[in-house]
């Protein structure tokens, strides 16, 4: 009885260390180094996402962590979606076909006409940014009394939208 016993606690006891192992095993084919590095490298939205999400899993509970990385990349998803790129656009009077390029230093804006793109959802949550935009020019270029939107990069326009290009 004392000899089976023993042997039972010693294969336990060997069997702890080889399971640990073989969990690290596996949770480091999880963890994608060159994915990680290239979004460190080139996004820095992401970066945030990424390392927040992996401190929460060292620190914290797992499920905790996923909800606190889940959080962190809709407030990101909800920042870019309402601050959609406003880029101001001249034709290129090197090109024959007048093909638009952004106001460069070498080349003018027209003093009556601004050209704008705007790059993005024209929605509730985007509103407040783009009026602010467009008091930005009526305070800055003055002169610039009509304005030509470019709207082929504009995803959708909800009635708050339309009612701000409306007025």
């Amino acid at each position: 009885d004392g000899i089976r016993d023993v042997a039972v606690t010693g294969v336990q006891t060997c069997a702890l260390p080889i399971l640990a192992g073989l969990l690290f095993l596996v949770a480091w084919g999880l963890i994608d180094i060159r994915h990680m590095r290239h979004i460190l490298a080139t996004d820095r939205g992401e970066s945030v996402v990424l390392l927040v999400t992996f401190a929460a899993t060292l620190l914290l509970n797992l499920e905790v962590a996923i909800f606190a990385g889940v959080v962190f990349s809709l407030l990101l998803y909800l920042h870019g979606s309402t601050h959609p790129e406003m880029r101001s656009l001249i034709p290129d009077p090197r090109i024959p076909e007048r093909n638009m390029l952004e106001v460069e230093p070498p080349f003018a804006e027209c003093p009556q006409l601004k050209i704008l793109r705007i790059e993005g959802s024209l929605y509730f949550g985007a509103i407040e940014h783009v009026e602010d935009h467009f008091d930005s020019i009526r305070k800055h270029q003055p002169g610039q009394k009509h304005l030509l939107l470019m709207s082929k990069s504009i995803n959708t326009i909800d009635l708050a939208g339309a009612d701000l290009l409306r007025r």
